[in-house]
């Protein structure tokens, strides 16, 4: 995600990133892409249920599992916050 963001010259509208990966959680792929794009929301997701909404704003997290709708669901929200 990282090198994709590095090369992208375009904004970055949305990072959906998940709060627990093996080399870098979501929350610090977030700020480093955030750097570069600061105009990208971010969408974080978990399914580990000590990863809870307050530990990041509620509005921005989905837990999975969760539905195709629930997610673009989530998104639409976001992007019209983020967009506006």
């Amino acid at each position: 995600a990282l090198e994709l963001a590095q090369a992208c010259f375009d904004p970055i509208h949305l990072l959906l990133t998940d709060l627990s990966m093996p080399l870098m959680d979501g929350r610090q792929t977030a700020e480093k892409i955030s750097r570069l794009h600061p105009e990208t929301a971010v969408l974080y997701m978990s399914g580990n249920s000590t990863h809870h909404p307050a530990t990041t704003h509620p509005a921005n997290f989905i837990a999975k599992p969760f539905t195709l709708n629930s997610l673009t669901d989530k998104i639409r929200i976001i992007l019209e916050t983020h967009l506006r």
